[in-house]
């Protein structure tokens, strides 16, 4: 088959009847199968992806950026795949200037138009457009604890960062990139990405795309009291949120303390060193 759309559930936005209807009258327009949606766990949404992949020329991922990610992750044939953005923050979406929210990208879906785009990797095995270690990550997991998968919105992950927050405590990050070692004492966060945006359109760095052949690190630090001044400007004026920022084609980051990697809002792992790099292969993403 040509096309094949598979949902993610538990994505913020796939609850809501519109939601529900907008994606039957894709599948209709495109005369494909629309799955996914009696799915129970990220397993049977993973084993979906892949199956469906060895079956379509084009694979559309209809859910957030994790969603997405985990797709990514689960590909079985070098397809190209299209993002549907349904969830929350939906950061790839604004990184493509809202463009998967337009009527234009069904043409782009239609006519197979895709770019290569090199992703990253983070540890040797998780693909992925954006991850963090710190504040960001802290986040993720005071949210996972707080609502437990349940759609909240940004309320959700605003209350999430203020109790991220009171039990964060900044220390010290050393970040390796080739001959460069760059060091920081109270590091609040430290964010490696293929592109310039968290979801709901706030921004990591500025002047970087995610077509360009490098990956973004950016360390922000501070006290916890800095923390909320960032994220107030960035949020109003969408400007970066400060800090030192450095591009390169691969990164190891060291911490003083066990902090979580997050991966395109995502828990992935706890430990004291992670290593990111741009992945071997392009991904054939649609545009």
């Amino acid at each position: 088959m040509d096309y094949a759309i598979v949902a993610n559930p538990a994505a913020g936005r796939m609850k809501n009847s519109r939601s529900l209807d907008r994606l039957e009258r894709l599948a209709r327009r495109l005369k494909c199968p629309l799955l996914g949606l009696d799915h129970g766990s990220v397993e049977d949404f993973r084993s979906c992806v892949a199956q469906t992949s060895r079956e379509c020329r084009t694979l559309l991922i209809a859910g957030g950026d994790g969603s997405f990610a985990e797709a990514l992750n689960s590909l079985a044939a070098d397809i190209p795949p299209g993002f549907l953005p349904f969830g929350s923050g939906n950061a790839l979406d604004f990184a493509l200037g809202r463009r998967c929210s337009s009527p234009d990208y069904l043409i782009s879906i239609l006519r197979q138009r895709w770019i290569p785009v090199r992703v990253m990797v983070c540890n040797g095995h998780r693909k992925s457009l954006m991850a963090g270690v710190g504040l960001d990550s802290q986040t993720i997991f005071q949210h996972t604890r707080m609502y437990a998968g349940r759609p909240n919105g940004f309320t959700g992950y605003g209350l999430s960062f203020f109790a991220a927050l009171k039990s964060y405590h900044p220390g010290p990050v050393e970040v390796r990139s080739g001959q460069e070692v760059l060091c920081s004492s109270r590091s609040l966060a430290a964010i490696v990405s293929k592109h310039p945006l968290f979801g709901y359109g706030l921004k990591i760095s500025q002047g970087i795309s995610l077509f360009d052949p490098a990956l973004s690190l950016r360390l922000v630090e501070g006290s916890r009291a800095a923390a909320l001044p960032l994220l107030g400007a960035g949020l109003l004026t969408r400007r970066p949120l400060g800090g030192r920022i450095r591009l390169g084609s691969e990164f190891t980051l060291i911490s003083g303390r066990e902090r979580w990697l997050q991966c395109d809002g995502e828990l992935m792992e706890a430990g004291k060193e992670f290593t990111f790099e741009l992945s071997a292969r392009p991904l054939k993403l649609i545009v």
